[in-house]
């Protein structure tokens, strides 16, 4: 596989070492970078995830006199839209710097998204600091993470990204299960400060283990490439990410399973490394789509929800660990 076929949808590669050729290790610090990779997802996505907690605990103690049950509910929401709206700035940020102060500056505003989060007085100042400052970080930690297990896989690089997105499920389980009693314990204020301290420790960490293989070997990013948006192949891949991330975060806000996602996406790569990653991947999506219409939609009782949540669980969010993958091979 040539060398412009080892870089994401958002890279060119550009060889200044005159190698025409480069083989992924397939292993050996690729581990470093999937462990990395794993605790970053942990400590990003997933405290967005464990905004429940926050949202229960804000309406029963009526923190902010007047607030409506929407206004608190629009916060977490709003973290969501805009880790993925700040995506075309944090590629272009990535594309004129590199991959790790793309992550550090992910680092840094979630940290101050928290601590600010922690003075709020006024619901607004939620709005700008829990919502607005943290959903910036992690988008720019995304962009800046998300492409890196997979420059040193090759026959394994659905397994390493399906370790590397189960941090979510496992991190959306730990911090859950933390937030809830520290907030009975220390209240809002002290919970807040105290995940900023966690956050950013274990973020710098991961974030500057991680190393962009594609930058070793002389390739260069470059934010967009508008001719691919010629070829039709293209088109319906970024088709299924929007619907995918659209559906996703619906479903995940509404209903999460957050065990039987951090068991089931490593399987659920390892699957694809037997079976195929296109063909999971396109299984995968259809089912969850299934699900929800035919499942979720005539739920009327707890066992109902339940089970939903399971089999969801299993399938859901599969583009978090299939896009790389996918597009790799159709970029071959």
């Amino acid at each position: 596989m040539g060398l412009d076929n080892q870089v994401g949808p958002s890279t060119q590669a550009e060889n200044h070492l005159g190698v025409d050729e480069h083989e992924p290790p397939d292993g050996g610090y690729g581990w470093v970078c999937v462990a990395s990779a794993f605790w970053i997802n942990a400590h990003t996505w997933e405290i967005n995830s464990s905004f429940g907690v926050f949202l229960a605990y804000d309406l029963s103690h009526d923190l902010f006199p007047g607030t409506s049950n929407l206004e608190y509910a629009f916060i977490g929401g709003l973290s969501i839209s805009c880790a993925l709206l700040v995506a075309p700035l944090a590629t272009t940020v990535m594309g004129r710097m590199d991959t790790r102060s793309t992550r550090n500056i992910g680092a840094v505003l979630q940290f101050v998204s928290l601590i600010t989060a922690s003075f709020a007085t006024k619901v607004w100042h939620l709005f700008l600091s829990q919502a607005v400052c943290f959903g910036l970080g992690t988008g720019f930690l995304f962009v800046g993470t998300s492409g890196i297990p997979a420059q040193w896989f090759r026959r394994r690089r659905s397994l390493a990204n399906g370790i590397t997105a189960a941090g979510s499920g496992f991190g959306g389980l730990i911090y859950s299960l933390i937030t809830g009693v520290m907030l009975e314990k220390v209240g809002l204020g002290w919970t807040l400060r105290a995940l900023a301290i966690i956050c950013l420790t274990m973020i710098a960490i991961a974030a500057n283990l991680l190393r962009d293989l594609d930058k070793e070997i002389g390739s260069r990013h470059r934010a967009f490439q508008v001719s691919k948006f010629r070829q039709l192949k293209f088109d319906f891949f970024v088709a299924w990410a929007f619907f995918s991330m659209l559906g996703y975060v619906i479903l995940v806000f509404s209903l999460a399973d957050l065990l039987r996602q951090l068991a089931c996406r490593p399987l659920t790569g390892w699957v694809s490394l037997r079976l195929g990653r296109m063909d999971i991947a396109a299984a995968s999506t259809g089912l969850s789509g299934f699900l929800c219409l035919v499942m979720w939609t005539q739920t009327t009782n707890a066992a109902g929800i339940y089970s939903f949540a399971i089999l969801a669980g299993m399938v859901g969010g599969t583009f978090e660990q299939q896009y790389m993958p996918s597009w790799w091979i159709l970029s071959a």
